[in-house]
């Protein structure tokens, strides 16, 4: 988690808001509110269910960091568009299930960190002309000796004279979780006791499929996804975590 914090926080400073000919980097973070959990949640295909004969989802939290590429595209009028593009995620998200029975009082809570690597492609965008320029020379002189100098010639940056103001991405990749913790409260004590015991079968990571849809607006984006667990999050059984999750995130 640390290397991926740093790998981070290293590309923030070149960062932007202007579309680069090159494509650019993108550093930002985003929170939401996951319908993801537990999927099946009745007690014959899930283990860890004992009181009751279904449970329910509930609403949860997600929030972490994001560092994106996004190439370039070339459109019909010769200007330069969004295009394909890389993202890599770190989050971590946690949500319930949970009865409504007033014998048993079922719940169980998970919490979970994940890292997709996601493939986008911009399917739309729209750009305003602004003025092109580029920033002033950089000269760097250092002393060699008494009677000489070595000067460095560090030309301006230039920036393209336009701006993305909209845009609409496709996204779809793989993704990594790790069961962080996981939770369970029961009316009857002897309910806990079990679950107790069976949390030696939980498995502590776990592979999933994730698509969705983002709309930019500036630098702010709204997001739309879908995950389907691929392994299961208990040994002899297939438990996995599938569900939507809806996002909204800024790039700095």
């Amino acid at each position: 988690m640390k290397k991926i914090l740093l790998l981070l926080l290293a590309i923030q400073p070149f960062t932007g808001t202007f579309s680069q000919k090159k494509g650019k980097v993108n550093f930002g973070i985003e929170m939401g509110f996951p319908v993801v959990g537990m999927d099946p949640l009745t007690r014959d295909g899930n283990p860890l269910i004992m009181a009751n004969e279904s449970l329910k989802k509930n609403i949860g939290f997600t929030g972490g960091a994001f560092a994106e590429y996004i190439g370039t595209r070339k459109k019909k009028d010769g200007t330069l568009a969004p295009g394909w593009g890389i993202k890599i995620k770190a989050t971590y998200s946690f949500s319930e299930a949970y009865s409504e029975s007033f014998t048993t009082d079922e719940k169980i809570s998970i919490g979970y960190m994940q890292v997709p690597l996601l493939f986008k492609i911009c399917l739309g965008s729209g750009e305003v002309n602004v003025s092109s320029h580029r920033s002033a020379d950089r000269y760097e002189v250092r002393r060699k000796n008494e009677n000489e100098y070595e000067i460095t010639h560090h030309p301006g940056q230039f920036t393209p004279g336009y701006r993305t103001k909209r845009s609409f991405f496709l996204y779809l990749g793989p993704q990594m979780g790790f069961v962080n913790n996981i939770r369970y409260s029961a009316a009857e004590s002897s309910y806990e006791a079990a679950f107790e015991t069976k949390k030696q079968n939980i498995q502590k990571s776990y592979l999933s499929y994730t698509g969705g849809m983002e709309l930019w607006l500036g630098r702010i984006y709204l997001d739309l996804s879908y995950q389907k667990g691929q392994g299961s999050i208990y040994k002899g059984s297939n438990v996995v975590l599938s569900g939507f999750t809806g996002k909204f995130g800024i790039a700095f």
